[in-house]
């Protein structure tokens, strides 16, 4: 399989949005997805499953052969904070994450971002070995952060700059 990771565009978001509410007990709504993707401040990048070579970030736009996944960061001047991050359910446990984040780090230091920070669902061990993997530090714990169900959030972050 050949995966592309490329700036999202509108003609993304139903399959962004799809993934978004088979991921998430608390979906955004599209709306939410759509004012990300035209964020000038906002970094959303989706993989996509291609016939093609793999080629990174900025390949020519347009629908690809099928969305694997997406991931959305914030930037604030030296900062930046990962929104939200989701993969297909088929194509789990690929690297899928892996290449989305990979990107996005990359990005944002090109754009001077020294920090990148996130919450993850303290029960979510897959993307918390994701983030530490990638070299995110545990910096400490919100209690009933998230609310759908109730659950603690672990907060990361990661030195880019």
């Amino acid at each position: 399989m050949s995966v592309i990771i490329k700036s999202a565009d509108l003609c993304h978001l139903d399959e962004i949005l799809r993934i978004e509410r088979e991921s998430f007990p608390n979906p955004w709504s599209k709306n939410h997805l759509r004012q990300r993707i035209l964020d000038p401040a906002s970094l959303v990048y989706v993989a996509a499953e291609t016939n093609y070579a793999p080629v990174w970030a900025d390949a020519p736009s347009g629908p690809p052969d099928r969305l694997l996944g997406f991931a959305i960061l914030q930037i604030i001047g030296p900062e930046a904070e990962l929104h939200n991050m989701a993969v297909d359910q088929t194509a789990k446990r690929q690297g899928i994450g892996q290449l989305l984040l990979s990107s996005l780090i990359q990005a944002a230091q090109g754009r001077g971002v020294e920090v990148i920070h996130l919450e993850v669902r303290a029960s979510n061990a897959p993307a918390i070995a994701l983030y530490e993997g990638l070299g995110f530090q545990r910096m400490g714990l919100r209690r009933g952060y998230y609310q759908v169900p109730l659950e603690d959030a672990v907060l990361m972050r990661l030195g880019v700059g």
